[in-house]
């Protein structure tokens, strides 16, 4: 896959904002397979302090296909949190997200 080239993490979802692709760095980021990443709730992986803007700004993305710029700590494998930028915009009515 091309996208496992680039230096980040890179995601791709579907209009609805669910988890279609995701390169091989966040697989070993959060330390799952792609089917294990379907399964879980963004939330589940952003700091709870973080997680009130995080999400706001993920659903307003999703519900108005309007780009996003946010900051927020992700957790890793490890159960260590990492600041990460991530932005989203919108791809042939997909979501593109890179972190």
């Amino acid at each position: 896959m091309i996208v496992d080239g680039l230096p980040a993490l890179v995601t791709l979802m579907d209009p609805a904002g669910e988890l279609e692709l995701a390169n091989r760095h966040v697989l070993e980021y959060f330390g799952a397979t792609l089917e294990e990443l379907k399964g879980w709730a963004i939330a589940d992986t952003v700091h709870p302090d973080d997680r009130p803007d995080v999400l706001a700004a993920w659903r307003g993305a999703v519900e108005t296909g309007h780009p996003y710029n946010v900051e927020g700590r992700l957790r890793r494998a490890d159960g260590v949190y990492r600041l990460v930028g991530s932005k989203i915009r919108r791809s042939r009515e997909r979501l593109r997200a890179s972190l």
